[in-house]
């Protein structure tokens, strides 16, 4: 996507959050369940049915193949084929413009319905519109 039309997506989706309402967190971070997968082998089964479930996930090229990681919140030990990073999950993104949101930095949670994260950034430009619209009625 060029830029421009990262933008006008962007400008598109703060628009269409104007209305919503947002709590605001404190992102703490949290373990993260890590798989290796090697470059040209088979993805194993139970990381295919991790893949599958379409949660958050990142993956990151390392030598011979990609870790895959998910946040981890569960108490008990990772299941078989899988590694517990412990503080892996270390940052979030930003819905709109996808800056990281750090641990112990400000994000902005939807309440209800879709579910969208903001930076500090994003949330004042929704604010702005906001309060353009109403003035405007």
């Amino acid at each position: 996507m060029g830029r421009k039309a990262y933008t006008e997506e962007r400008k598109r989706l703060l628009r269409s959050l104007r209305r919503r309402r947002f709590e605001r967190v404190r992102f703490n971070g949290c373990n993260a369940l890590v798989a290796w997968v090697p470059e040209n082998g088979p993805v194993p089964a139970a990381v295919q049915v991790k893949i599958d479930e379409r949660t958050d996930m990142r993956i990151y090229p390392v030598e011979g193949g990609y870790l895959f990681k998910w946040p981890y919140l569960d108490a008990v030990g990772p299941p078989e084929g899988f590694e517990m990073e412990a503080g892996g999950w270390d940052h979030e993104h930003c819905s709109a413009c996808n800056r990281n949101i750090e641990i112990d930095a400000t994000a902005w949670l939807t309440t209800r319905g879709s579910f969208f994260q903001l930076c500090p950034y994003c949330y004042r430009r929704v604010v702005q519109l906001r309060h353009a619209r109403e003035k405007g009625k």
